[in-house]
Formats: structure tokens, C-alpha cells, sequence
């Protein structure tokens, strides 16, 4: 569209120049030599303007200068040699059909202004020095004068329009692809934890760094359920699945924790992943982890009172059976962020802890929650648990004491 509108510039000022020429020729006075020199002004200036404009580094900003040269000299040009009026209204719908095409209407306040400024010049200079050249107009120059007008009022009519209706495509197609693109935002963001989906888009980065951060992670699992699948269709199937991954994705968000990743018939919870940095201070970091701790631990608990309305709705759904869970939790620090390379990012939490949970989920009692020590004590006293004992855990060199919470 620049090289075009370009285009339209030197476009606009040929014909402008060519037809003041003209004008110029068919005036009435003595000196054939004027009109050799009018002439070649009138042809020579646009060839001159190209040449210096091509030359300067900046095409555009070299056409800008000369177009602003062009409205101040080409009005005091006029007022010294006192142009006829049709010749002078030519000169200046010249001059304004260039800048709009250059610049739109915006340069038409500052193309007046130059225009002004340089008719009280050449006004000034003819008073002062006493110039006195009387060009007088025919019938010939003054058709010639008016049609310049009216061919130019036409070219700039028709330049807005056609400007006018790129502008309306460009919103309709504009319109189009918006409307696509939050289609398929609504769509992808299905795919994306909410928390996450928030803070991708406040961020401005190219891929969300990796920190390292105290997270607090839940393994919640269907007891049993590969096995009762083997006797059932599969539209119940996905149906069952689909219920209890919508429960705990619902479950998960409202507590502040995101649903890291769908296992099939269970799922990963982690909370404090999603984390600003910390404030310094121990008392802030040993607040902040018990927080974490604690919105994982409702979490938890409210994992029974879901499971139990999963069960009624299946059961108005006639699917007669009765689904249970395992839970298993850990707090420690991890690495979070994205992972991956190319078009694939997984934004994830990798260490020990997320380990930890997942063998104490394999642990647990059915409908019942294990956590590790370092939860417990950072939730101490806001709900009844019983020491499970010492186990020795695979990956974990040392026995871990473990704590059973019991759900009332």
C-alpha cells in the first residue's frame, strides 16, 4: 500500500504540473521566452523531485520535504508573477491533491498553512522589491485553469473512495479473522488450566522462565477402574471419565490449584506453581508454603462431597456402579515452567515432590488421602490425621513418616 500511495503522489503531481504548464502557455502577455521557461518548470520540477527523493535514504521522508519546499515556494512563486486566479486555484488544488495522496487528510491543515505562508512571501517580496509582471488570462488558459480543477476535485474523489472501500475490506476481513481467532481461542483454552490461561496472558515473554518454587502437589486416582472398563462399552466409558475429569478440573480451580495433567482415570493437582515471587524473609516464605499446603489440603477434602454427587448422577444416568479414589500429597520445592522446544511447550512442575505423591497415591487407603511430613506440618491442626507409620518409598533413600487424613 506505501509504494502505491507513492505512486499516486508522483501520479498527481505530473498531471498537476503538466496542465499548470499549459495554463501558463495559453496566458496573455509579451515574452515567448516565458513560455519556453514555464514550460520547462512545469515539466522538469517532478523529474527534478524524483531524482533528489530517489537519492535520499529515506524515500518517503525525502517526498515529505519536498512536498512541504513545493507548498511553500509554489504560492510565492504565484503572488510574485501575480498567477491569474484560475491559474492560482490550479497551483493549489495541485498542491493539496498531493499531499492527501502522500498523507492523507491529516497533511491538509499543514499543506494550507505552507500555502498561506508562502502567498504573503511572494506578496512581500513583489511589494518590496516592485515586481511588476502582468500576466493576464484568456479564455483558453482560464478552461484550461478550471479543468484542472474539476479533473482533480474527480481524482481526488475517486482517490477516498477507492482508499474508503480498502479501509472497508480490510475491516470486514479484519472483522472475520477476529471473530476465527476467538472461535479458536474458546476453543484451545479448553485445553489450558484457567490459571494458566490468565497468566499467559498477562505475560509478555516469549516462554514463561523456569523458578524454582515450593509446590504442593495431589494425586487423586479412580480405584479399580481400568478393570471395570473391560466389561463396559466405550460411550460410557468417556462418559464416566468425562464427569469425573470435569469434577476435579472444577474442584481444582475453585480451591486455586491447576489440573497439570489428565492421567486417564486420575489426575494431577499441583497448587503454588503459579506463584509471584516472594517477598524476602523467612516468616513470609514459611506463610506462603503453608498456604500453598493449606489450599491443597481443601482441595482434599473436598474430593469425598464430589465423588459422592458423581456417584448420584450416575446413578440417575443408570450406570450402575460406584466410583472411589486414592489420594496422595507432597509439598517441596520444584521446577516449574515451560518445557519443550519448537512448537510444543508443556508448562509443568518437575522434582521430588510430585514424585513423592505419586507413590503415596499408590499407597493410600480407597477414599482416603496420605501425606507426606513436611504437609503435615505445615497443616497441622487444621484437620484430624493419623501417623501412618514409617515406609521406605522407592527413589527415597531414607523410611518417610506418612500421615493418613481422615475425611469426616
Amino acid at each position: 500500500m506505501g509504494r502505491g500511495l507513492l505512486r499516486a503522489v508522483a501520479q498527481f503531481r505530473y498531471l498537476g504540473y503538466a496542465m499548470l504548464g499549459l495554463g501558463l502557455v495559453a496566458l496573455d502577455f509579451a515574452g515567448p521566452a516565458y513560455w519556453v521557461w514555464f514550460a520547462a518548470f512545469s515539466f522538469g520540477w517532478p523529474l527534478c523531485i524524483h531524482v533528489c527523493a530517489r537519492r535520499c535514504a529515506d524515500y518517503q521522508h525525502g517526498l515529505r520535504l519536498l512536498q512541504a519546499f513545493e507548498n511553500l515556494v509554489g504560492p510565492a512563486c504565484a503572488a510574485l508573477i501575480q498567477f491569474p486566479a484560475a491559474q492560482f486555484m490550479a497551483l493549489l488544488v495541485s498542491l493539496i491533491s498531493g499531499n492527501i495522496a502522500q498523507g492523507g487528510l491529516k497533511r491538509l491543515p499543514e499543506a494550507l498553512l505552507a500555502s498561506a505562508m508562502g502567498w504573503m512571501l511572494g506578496d512581500w517580496t513583489r511589494v518590496r522589491f516592485g515586481v511588476d509582471l502582468t500576466l493576464a488570462g484568456t479564455a483558453l488558459s482560464d478552461f484550461i485553469g478550471y479543468a484542472h480543477i474539476l479533473l482533480f476535485a474527480a481524482l481526488i474523489s475517486a482517490a477516498g473512495y477507492e482508499r474508503t472501500m480498502r479501509v472497508h475490506e480490510s475491516r470486514v476481513t479484519l472483522k472475520h479473522e477476529s471473530k476465527q481467532l476467538r472461535a479458536f481461542n474458546n476453543r484451545i483454552a479448553k485445553y489450558v488450566d484457567p490459571g494458566l490461561s490468565r497468566r499467559l496472558s498477562t505475560s509478555t515473554e516469549h516462554q514463561l522462565p523456569h523458578r524454582r518454587l515450593w509446590v504442593s502437589a495431589c494425586f487423586v486416582d479412580l480405584v479399580g477402574f481400568t478393570h471395570m472398563t473391560s466389561r463396559m462399552p466405550p460411550e460410557a466409558v468417556c462418559e464416566i471419565v468425562n464427569l469425573f475429569l470435569a469434577r476435579m478440573s472444577g474442584l481444582a480451580s475453585r480451591q486455586g490449584g491447576r489440573m497439570d495433567k489428565f492421567l486417564g482415570d486420575g489426575v494431577l493437582v499441583t497448587f503454588g506453581d503459579l506463584a509471584e515471587p516472594l517477598a524476602e524473609g523467612p516468616s513470609s516464605e514459611c506463610s506462603a508454603r503453608a498456604e500453598v499446603a493449606e489450599a491443597m489440603l481443601a482441595f482434599s477434602l473436598r474430593v469425598p462431597r464430589a465423588m459422592t454427587d458423581l456417584n448420584g448422577e450416575l446413578d440417575r444416568l443408570a450406570l450402575a456402579m460406584r466410583l472411589q479414589v486414592r489420594m496422595g500429597a507432597a509439598s517441596g520445592y520444584c521446577t516449574v515452567g515451560d518445557f519443550g522446544e519448537g512448537d510444543r511447550l508443556d508448562y509443568t512442575v518437575i522434582g521430588p515432590a510430585v514424585n513423592l505423591a505419586s507413590r503415596l497415591e499408590a499407597l493410600a487407603p480407597v477414599d482416603g488421602l496420605l501425606v507426606d511430613e513436611a504437609t503435615h506440618k505445615l497443616t497441622s491442626g487444621k484437620v484430624h490425621r493419623s501417623h501412618w507409620g514409617e515406609h521406605k518409598i522407592k527413589g527415597v533413600p531414607e523410611p518417610l513418616s506418612l500421615w493418613s487424613v481422615t475425611f469426616s
